[in-house]
C-alpha cells in the first residue's frame, strides 16, 4: 500500500522539465537575455544591471516555470574556442535558442556557419530551433531588420526537415519579444515531447513557494580524513564530462583559474590546502597541522557550513566556475585532444596497412587508456584524480601525479603500488614500475594541469585471469 500511495504522490507532484540551450556567438547578448527571462518569470529575482554582466566563461543555468512545466535554460559560452563544447549538450537538450546580434554585420558569415554546424549535427536532430534577432531596440546604422535576417537564415532552417524553427525579434535589454519567445518554445516543446521526452522533476513544498532551481549539496567522506567531497545535485561544476579535472593549489593559482576556488581558499585563515574541480563534484582538502604552522586544524563541522554557503550562492547565481583565460585554455586542449584522436586513428590505420607501429607509442597509448577507463573512475569516486606525466621506455617506469584527496592521503602510496602499479604491470608487460611525481604548489601556479588523453579502445579487452582492482 505504501508503494502505491508513494507512486500516486509522485505522479501528482512530478513536473515536466525541458532543457533549452542558449547558443550564439560571443557578445550576442545570451547572458543578458537569460537575465531578462529570469526577471520576467521569477517573481523575487532582481536582474543584474548590464554593466555587471560578464561574458559567459562556462555555463549559466536557470529554471523558470511556464504553465506547470519547468524550462531549464543553459547559457553556454560562445567564444570560438568554446564552441567545441556545444556538442556535449545536444543529446540531453529539448530545444535550442540561437541568439543573433542584429547590429554585427561583420560577423554574419561566422554566425551563419555556427548555426549551420548546429543544424547538421546528428545529435541535434529533432530539436526545435528558435533564432532570436537580438538588439532590435538599438538605433544603429549597422542594424539589420528582421526581414533581412530571415532572408539569410531561412535557407539554413530549410534543412531542418520537419523540425520546428522560427526567427523572432527580441531585445534582451528592454525585454521586448521575450514573452513571445518563451510562449513559442513552450508550445513546440510540448508538441515535440514524443520525440524528446521531458524529465520529471519532483516538487517540494519549498519549490512551490520559491521558483528558484532547487540545489541540494551532499558530502561524501574520502579515504583522506583531511579531504571531503561535495556533490551538487541539480548542477555541474565543469561543463562537460570530458573536461579534465582542475586542481587549484593556493590563492595565486586560484586567481588564474577559478573565482569559486579563490573564495573557498580564503576562508578561516586560509586553512584550505587545495581544491579539485570535477564534472559533478568538488573535493576540498584542508591543511594539516604541519601546514597550518600553529598545530591547529579546523574541524569539518566548522568548515562545511561556510563551504555550503559559498558553493550554493555561486551555483544558484549562475556565476562561472572557471576564469575566462583558463576556460579558453581547457577548450583549446579539448579541441586539440579531439584532433589528436582523429590523427591517431588515421595513423593506426596507416600503420596497420604498412605493417609498422611504434612500440613505445603503443605502450603509452595502452597506459593512458587504462588510466582513463579503469583507474580514474575509481580514484575520482574517492574525491581524487590521477594525471599521466610520462612513460620512460628504457626503465619501463610510468610517472604519475596524484591530486585532490589522493595527494595527501596516507594510503596514496599503497594505492599507487598495490593498485595502480599492479594493474598496469598485469595488462602491459613493458611496465616495470610506477612512480609518483610530487610538485610544489608554485609549479602548478605557473603551469596548468596536464591534459589527460582518451585513446581509442584497445585490442586487449579479454583476459583469462582475473585482473587486479583498485
Amino acid at each position: 500500500m505504501f508503494h502505491l500511495v508513494q507512486s500516486l504522490y509522485d505522479s501528482w507532484n512530478a513536473r515536466e522539465e525541458y532543457s533549452v540551450l542558449i547558443l550564439g556567438l560571443d557578445n550576442a547578448g545570451k547572458t543578458t537575455l537569460l537575465e531578462e527571462v529570469k526577471s520576467q518569470y521569477i517573481t523575487s529575482y532582481k536582474k543584474l544591471p548590464p554593466s555587471r554582466i560578464l561574458p559567459t566563461m562556462g555555463q549559466n543555468v536557470a529554471t523558470i516555470k511556464v504553465n506547470k512545466v519547468n524550462l531549464k535554460f543553459w547559457d553556454v559560452g560562445g567564444q570560438d574556442t568554446l564552441r567545441e563544447l556545444w556538442d556535449e549538450y545536444y543529446e540531453k537538450a529539448h530545444a535550442i535558442v540561437f541568439v543573433i546580434d542584429s547590429c554585427d554585420k561583420d560577423r554574419l558569415v561566422e554566425c551563419s556557419n555556427a548555426l549551420t554546424k548546429i543544424v547538421t549535427n546528428d545529435l541535434a536532430e529533432g530539436l526545435p530551433i528558435l533564432m532570436l534577432a537580438n538588439k532590435q531596440d538599438l538605433d544603429s546604422p549597422d542594424k539589420m531588420e528582421l526581414a533581412d535576417i530571415k532572408e539569410i537564415f531561412n535557407p539554413i532552417a530549410a534543412n531542418l526537415n520537419a523540425r520546428d524553427s522560427r526567427v523572432l525579434p527580441v531585445s534582451a535589454i528592454t525585454g521586448d519579444g521575450v514573452k513571445d519567445s518563451i510562449d513559442w518554445l513552450h508550445v513546440r516543446l510540448i508538441r515535440n515531447k514524443a520525440n524528446r521526452p521531458p524529465k520529471f522533476r519532483m516538487l517540494s513544498v519549498a519549490s512551490t513557494v520559491q521558483q528558484f532551481r532547487s540545489l541540494f549539496i551532499q558530502t561524501q567522506e574520502t579515504p583522506n580524513e583531511n579531504a571531503l567531497k561535495f556533490i551538487p545535485n541539480g548542477a555541474t561544476i565543469l561543463p562537460s564530462p570530458k573536461t579534465p579535472t582542475v586542481e587549484i593549489d593556493g590563492i595565486k593559482d586560484a586567481l588564474q583559474k577559478s573565482e569559486l576556488a579563490f573564495k573557498l581558499l580564503s576562508i578561516n585563515n586560509k586553512c584550505i590546502s587545495s581544491i579539485l574541480l570535477g564534472y559533478g563534484f568538488m573535493t576540498v582538502v584542508k591543511k594539516t597541522a604541519r601546514e597550518m604552522g600553529n598545530g591547529k586544524v579546523e574541524e569539518w563541522s566548522v568548515l562545511k557550513p561556510q563551504i555550503f554557503s559559498i558553493l550554493t550562492e555561486h551555483l544558484t547565481m549562475g556565476r562561472p566556475i572557471l576564469t575566462e583565460k583558463y576556460y579558453d585554455y581547457l577548450a583549446d586542449k579539448l579541441a586539440a585532444q579531439k584532433q589528436k584522436e582523429v590523427d591517431d586513428e588515421a595513423a593506426i590505420e596507416e600503420e596497420e596497412i604498412e605493417g609498422e607501429e611504434d612500440a613505445e607509442d603503443e605502450v603509452e597509448n595502452l597506459i593512458q587508456e587504462l588510466l582513463t577507463t579503469r583507474i580514474q573512475p575509481a580514484i575520482q569516486e574517492d574525491g581524487g584524480d590521477i594525471k599521466f606525466i610520462k612513460y620512460d621506455a628504457d626503465s619501463g617506469t610510468v610517472y604519475l601525479k596524484l591530486i585532490g584527496a589522493c595527494k595527501s592521503c596516507s594510503s596514496s602510496e599503497v594505492t599507487l603500488k598495490n593498485g595502480i602499479e599492479e594493474m598496469l604491470k598485469y595488462y602491459i608487460d613493458e611496465v616495470k614500475a610506477v612512480k609518483q611525481v610530487i610538485e610544489d604548489a608554485s609549479s602548478s601556479d605557473a603551469q596548468p594541469p596536464q591534459q589527460q588523453h582518451q585513446e581509442p579502445p584497445s585490442k586487449h579487452d579479454e583476459y583469462d585471469e582475473v585482473p587486479p582492482t583498485l
